[in-house]
């Protein structure tokens, strides 16, 4: 029983220093009071991280997301495929297209565990998003967390807030 209460009070501790703070990383001097208009590139199993994140980052008020479908239909009317935008060309005719300054792309990781303290399987997600500018294709901002997928994404998107500020 002690053995067990001992490394509860250690995952518990790890917790609380790795995983309850979203982590950014700002390009030194870079110029983000133009960032106005983005789009969200599906991430996540299915696009549902992906889908939370726009939710969440719409409720700050910062940005004009453009909506996932619009983005989707360029993107297949055009025949661009996710791996291409990053590619110059791609991604200033994506930007024209759609009207946006910058796009927001990631990934989320679903991790499965076996908790015994919990008596059952656990699930951690790592989730890391980008802001990329349009024009210049710099990464203007990189942000990351893991724990629980939901806070994660608050998490995430509370940093980005304060970014824009």
């Amino acid at each position: 029983m002690k053995k067990q209460f001992i490394t509860l009070l250690l995952c518990l501790t790890l917790f609380v220093i790795l995983g309850c703070s979203a982590k950014i990383n700002i390009k030194p001097n870079s110029d983000l009071t133009h960032i106005r208009r983005v789009a969200v590139l599906p991430f996540g199993p299915n696009g549902t991280v992906s889908d939370m994140f726009t939710t969440e980052l719409i409720g700050i008020g910062k940005f004009d997301v453009i909506e996932r479908g619009q983005l989707d239909k360029v993107l297949d009317e055009y025949k661009l495929s996710l791996s291409g935008i990053l590619d110059e060309k791609t991604r200033k005719k994506l930007g024209k297209l759609l009207g946006v300054d910058a796009f927001f792309m990631g990934s989320a990781q679903i991790y499965k565990f076996y908790s015994e303290f919990h008596g059952g399987t656990r699930y951690q997600t790592s989730i890391n998003i980008r802001l990329i500018d349009i024009e210049t294709g710099t990464i203007l901002l990189s942000c990351s967390d893991s724990g629980h997928q939901y806070r994660s994404i608050k998490s995430i998107v509370k940093k980005i807030n304060k970014a824009f500020k």
